[in-house]
């Protein structure tokens, strides 16, 4: 899990960020991410996400005319930015 304000790595059980100090709530995410679901985990404008569901660099699918990304690949996308 990853600090919404500065992308620091924290646990879940972290009530604030050990690097900016953001009070962090809990963020549940489903198996399989919709558009939505990475608004919320990333706190991206939708106009952003749907940016990176359509670029080529985004591990996304689409499952009929729906964007989706599975939680692993979320994650680790996730890991490879703040690295």
């Amino acid at each position: 899990m990853y600090c919404r304000n500065c992308g620091e790595k924290i646990t879940e059980r972290d009530k604030f960020c050990a690097q900016c100090g953001t009070r962090q709530k809990a963020i549940i995410t489903p198996d399989v991410m919709t558009p939505k679901d990475v608004i919320e985990a990333t706190g991206l404008s939708q106009a952003e996400v749907y940016r990176l569901f359509n670029s080529r660099n985004f591990p996304s699918t689409h499952i009929g005319h729906k964007h989706v990304i599975p939680r692993g690949k979320f994650l680790q996308w996730m890991g490879e930015r703040v690295s």
